[in-house]
C-alpha cells in the first residue's frame, strides 16, 4: 500500500492534481485492504486507516498459505489496539459487504 499510494500520488502531481491522503482514499472511495497475518499491521492500518482493513485469510484452503489460528494471532497483537483489531473482526467486513 505504501508503494501504490505514492506512485498514485506521483502521477497525480505531475499532473497538476490534488495528492490523496492515504486514509482518506480509501474512505472516501469504499476501498479495502486485507492484510496476511504476519504482515506489519500498524504500517498497513497508518495508510488506509482502522476503518478499512479485513482480514486476509485463506481459510478453506489447504496447504502452506493456510493459517489455522489466523483470529488468536490476531486478537494477541500489541501493535496495534483493541478497538482496531474490534473493527477488523466485526464493523469493517459487515461495512465491506453491506452486512
Amino acid at each position: 500500500v505504501p508503494y501504490l499510494l505514492n506512485e498514485l500520488n506521483r502521477r497525480r502531481v505531475a499532473r497538476g492534481m490534488k495528492a490523496f491522503v492515504g486514509p482518506d482514499l480509501f474512505r472516501d472511495y469504499r476501498l479495502y485492504v486485507s492484510y496476511e497475518v504476519d504482515e506489519d499491521l500498524s504500517l498497513v492500518v497508518k495508510y488506509v486507516g482502522e476503518d478499512n482493513v479485513v482480514i486476509g485469510s485463506d481459510y478453506g484452503h489447504h496447504g502452506a498459505s493456510a493459517v489455522k489460528d489466523y483470529v488468536t494471532r490476531l486478537i494477541s497483537r500489541k501493535d496495534v489496539s483493541a478497538g482496531v483489531i474490534e473493527k477488523i473482526l466485526g464493523q469493517n467486513s459487515r461495512d465491506l459487504y453491506g452486512l
